[in-house]
């Protein structure tokens, strides 16, 4: 099954390739598997006609402006790209914000295979089968299988004797759906001629976990959508934060020095050096990478660094080291550049440091830049971007909440059931067995609207002074 989702971007008219006022100027859109003909491109408030010769046309990823395109105008394009199903083999786990056990338990719709022999005392495991050293593909009782509730035990011919948990994956895949598993070399190894014991969870309502998991995929995307930015869990030495580069806005003056980022809260991780480093170094010892992505970009006094991986304690595949530092200085996940540039020149951006440069307020991404002299300061001071010209400062930063909230998990939950729910009304139309009561729906609307706008990022674009 094949479903669509709706994006859109924004742009202005700097952003593109070429010239001021040219005509053919590009833009590569960021989405992937777009829907060439669900493009929708607006332009200063007019709509744009697809087509050689009209106002632009779109391949691969390409859009090609025919009619010229100014600097200053804003660009807004809409469209829907696609979202594949997913294999019920390829991940045990790949959703961010909860489990599909945690969803059936949500709707009450889990039941234990250990409940099936009539809820007694010391419910017994699944007896799975025996292996032969050969035979690879076994079969649960049951199928609509519960993602990632299963536990696999050998080492005996009784189940008291089978304490060696079986690791998906390494000893096993599995169709959740069908209740099917496939041993590996590896599995088949351990199993050997012992007995395989199961336990899980099943859906009772025999609904197909792949279905279920697809609907927890959307419902998470359409929560970082409609709020702007993402959930994490800020405990992880590697967690799964927002990540945005180089993100640009127009300069305010001298009067004016309050910038806000288009994504927050802004994660506020730091780490110092554990030894000098030389310009050039590609990689970067510190005293721990806890916090920062896998891959992204770092500030060191007024050097933008972006790397490629990392370890416990190091930065590795560093670029942009162009000064030496001495032991001890500060790293930070985020970069404030500035550019005094005049408009009609290409902008030249400097690193700012913290507190000297620059200040944050993390939960709200307002950053406000620090003047060395705030008596005396005129709009032809030389600190300040110029007003009104597009591109003088650029951001590097992570961002979301470091923490993925029960009433977030509660809106995910709530969105993939209204999902599921409507298939289901769907399909009992089609069979001419509608007799579903869906008044409440509004209310589960209410909760979840309620819930989005609690933390909602609000793009708010700089205002001009």
């Amino acid at each position: 099954m094949t479903t669509y989702e709706p994006d859109r971007e924004q742009y202005a008219g700097s952003d593109l390739s070429g010239s001021n006022g040219e005509s053919n100027r590009t833009v590569t859109l960021t989405g992937t598997d777009i829907q060439s003909d669900s493009i929708n491109i607006i332009i200063d408030g007019t709509a744009l006609q697809a087509g050689g010769s009209r106002d632009y046309t779109y391949a691969a990823g390409l859009v090609t402006f025919i009619r010229p395109v100014y600097d200053a105008q804003l660009i807004q394009i809409d469209y829907l790209y696609e979202v594949s199903s997913v294999s019920t083999t390829s991940s045990s786990n790949d959703t961010k914000y909860t489990t599909l056990l945690a969803f059936n338990q949500f709707l009450q719709w889990d039941l234990s295979n250990m409940d099936r022999a009539g809820n007694t005392a010391t419910p017994s495991r699944e007896n799975v089968g025996t292996g032969d050293g050969a035979t690879t593909v076994f079969w649960f009782d049951y199928g609509y299988v519960i993602r990632n509730s299963e536990t696999l035990y050998t080492g005996g011919s009784t189940e008291a004797t089978a304490t060696t948990e079986l690791t998906y994956t390494t000893d096993y895949t599995i169709d959740w759906d069908l209740g099917k598993i496939t041993l590996t070399a590896s599995g088949v190894g351990k199993v050997g001629t012992d007995n395989i014991y199961a336990e899980y969870s099943r859906n009772k309502h025999n609904i197909k976990d792949t279905l279920l998991y697809n609907a927890l995929l959307r419902a998470e995307d359409y929560i970082d959508r409609m709020t702007n930015t993402v959930f994490y869990d800020g405990t992880l030495s590697t967690p799964q934060v927002g990540s945005i580069s180089n993100e640009l806005h127009e300069g305010q003056g001298a009067y004016n020095r309050v910038y806000q980022t288009d994504k927050y809260p802004i994660d506020n991780t730091t780490t110092t050096l554990n030894g000098a480093v030389s310009t050039g170094d590609s990689t970067i010892t510190v005293s721990s990478t806890n916090g920062f992505p896998s891959s992204g970009t770092f500030a060191v006094n007024t050097d933008k660094v972006t790397y490629t991986g990392k370890t416990t304690t190091t930065f590795t595949g560093c670029t942009g080291v162009s000064t030496d530092h001495d032991d001890g200085e500060t790293v930070t996940s985020y970069v404030i550049e500035r550019a005094l540039d005049d408009e009609g020149n290409e902008p030249s951006f400097t690193v700012l440091e913290p507190d000297t440069g620059y200040s944050i307020d993390w939960e709200s991404g307002e950053i406000k830049l620090v003047s060395s002299s705030v008596v005396g300061t005129t709009i032809l001071d030389n600190f300040n971007p110029p007003t009104a010209v597009w591109d003088r400062i650029r951001v590097s930063y992570n961002y979301g909440y470091d923490e993925i909230y029960d009433d977030v998990i509660k809106c995910v939950h709530m969105i993939a059931a209204k999902e599921v729910f409507s298939g289901q009304v769907l399909g009992a139309i089609a069979r001419g067995t509608d007799g579903f009561n869906t008044a409440s729906i509004d209310n589960i609307d209410q909760d979840i609207n309620k819930i989005i706008n609690k933390y909602k990022c609000w793009l708010i674009k700089d205002t001009k002074p």
